[in-house]
């Protein structure tokens, strides 16, 4: 029996298992950012230094979150900032944000469409910040709040804010550390679920024929499916779907 095969036929049980509405409000929207729209982060230091903010040049998050269990989180975050100046004077370089992974949870509201969740994310910059006794990355809390707003059952945008606090060495008063806030806004949209394999707006079990469709028989699934997108079921990335694919879908059914 080829891997091909064995992880198929593990699908196909796991469809013998799976009840038509185990997951059915469970769903993972990967978001990009809306360009139509100003994205920011921003740095306040206070009477001490005033704030810096720069323009957000690129976001993409997965969200999973379940309006069953009203619950939310990140499953991934990538996103890069344009450079800050501290003080008027201090670059921080190209600035890269990623959320350590599984750092993320939260709660998730299916009426109002709203999320909080708090994180733990990795904040690297190119600039020289030794001076203030920081030195790439520096990993900081946060607590995110936004809204999910469907247009369809399967695009829509997410609104959302993450903010936080953190200290800087004071290089002129090594006993008193200058403290800051920071805030991001951010705007993004999304059109595709992964693991939706029939665009009905959920993940479940009617998902898994398609998903077997898309990976046997890809030709057919644009005429068994119209309209709906097979790299829904790209888990890897790579621009394929295949074999590994069935592991990660199979995780989102069961809702690892």
């Amino acid at each position: 029996m080829t891997h091909m095969t064995r992880v198929i036929s593990s699908a196909v049980a796991l469809a013998a298992v799976l009840s038509a509405s185990a997951l059915a409000d469970s769903r993972f929207l990967a978001a990009q950012q809306d360009f139509q729209e100003i994205s920011t982060f921003t740095l306040d230091f206070g009477d001490v230094g005033g704030t810096s903010e720069a323009q957000i040049s690129q976001t993409q998050f997965v969200l999973q979150f379940d309006a069953a269990a009203g619950t939310a989180r990140f499953v991934d975050y990538d996103q890069q900032i344009e450079p800050l100046l501290l003080f008027g004077m201090f670059d921080t370089g190209d600035i890269t944000v990623t959320i350590v992974p599984g750092s993320s949870s939260g709660t998730y509201n299916p009426a109002t469409g709203e999320f909080t969740t708090t994180e733990y994310y990795e904040i690297a910059f190119e600039g020289d910040l030794s001076m203030f006794g920081l030195t790439s990355p520096v990993v900081l809390p946060s607590t995110s709040s936004g809204v999910v707003t469907f247009e369809t059952p399967g695009t829509g945008r997410i609104r959302q804010a993450w903010a936080g606090e953190g200290e800087l060495g004071n290089p002129n008063d090594p006993e008193n550390p200058i403290s800051f806030t920071y805030t991001c806004n951010v705007n993004t949209v999304f059109s595709r679920q992964f693991g939706d394999m029939n665009c009905d707006g959920a993940i479940n079990g009617f998902d898994i024929d398609p998903f077997l469709l898309a990976i046997t028989a890809p030709g057919d699934f644009g005429t068994t499916y119209p309209g709906c997108d097979i790299t829904n079921a790209d888990f890897s990335g790579d621009g394929n779907v295949n074999g590994l694919d069935v592991e990660p879908f199979v995780n989102v059914l069961l809702g690892l």
